[in-house]
């Protein structure tokens, strides 16, 4: 499955978030330069 065919079959593709999948998230997220957050025990 593929960000396009996600977005091609729910309805109003635009009012959707799709950080999870592309990163790009609508707000700014602290940290978002790294890559991947570290885990802290």
């Amino acid at each position: 499955l593929t960000l396009e065919g996600i977005k091609a079959i729910v309805p109003s593709p635009h009012n959707y978030c799709y950080a999870c999948f592309d990163m790009v998230y609508p707000i700014a997220f602290p940290g978002e330069h790294f890559q991947q957050m570290e885990l802290i025990l």
